[in-house]
């Protein structure tokens, strides 16, 4: 009887461990993150998140599945910022999220849409972005550039404003109207 106690002790206590081992992998798979090497990152991949966020390091990618769909997640540091791009494997990118900047995160508090926005330097705006704020508004001056990411979509909102200039006389008469020429300052 002792022996027959033996091993059902034995016998239970492997079924405990395996059924243990069993269950960890099947979490750790259930999570769908897997560490990818850069050469293993199809290259629209890596073009969608370098056009996203330019320049900088791509430090770590991970390819997951979210809803069926195969996504890689690029963590890349620029200027000691760090960012994350979602980018799906056919170069869509979904969502960028900028990491490390407290300065930016109190900005964005009442923006619960989970969409990222980060200020963006105006020579570091593209310049077909540019090209088409300034036809939409020609007589416009870029203040302030902002980039996010809209429904998987890339979007600049261009901050413009047009100044005029306005001659009064001392009675109150307008003598002359005209827009400030940005364009003078630039030469």
């Amino acid at each position: 009887m002792s022996r027959a106690r033996l091993f059902l002790i034995i016998l239970i206590s492997a079924l405990l461990v395996g059924g243990s081992i069993i269950l960890w992998s099947a979490a750790k798979d259930d999570d769908g993150d897997e560490d990818v090497s850069l050469s293993a990152v199809p290259v629209k991949v890596l073009e969608a998140a370098n056009v996203a966020v330019p320049g900088g390091e791509i430090v770590e990618v991970e390819k997951e599945i979210e809803d069926g769909a195969v996504v890689y997640e690029i963590e890349k540091v620029v200027d000691g910022v760090e960012y994350e791009i979602e980018v799906t494997a056919e170069g869509k990118v979904l969502e960028i999220e900028k990491e490390g900047d407290e300065e930016d995160d109190d900005e964005d508090d009442d923006d619960d849409d989970g969409e990222s926005e980060e200020k963006v330097a105006l020579s570091d705006v593209p310049e077909e972005v540019i090209k088409a704020a300034k036809a939409a508004v020609p007589d416009g001056r870029i203040t302030e550039v902002e980039k996010e990411v809209e429904d998987g979509e890339v979007i600049y909102e261009v901050e413009m404003v047009v100044e005029y200039e306005v001659e009064v006389t001392a009675s109150g008469v307008v003598k002359e109207v005209e827009i400030e020429d940005d364009e003078e300052d630039d030469d």
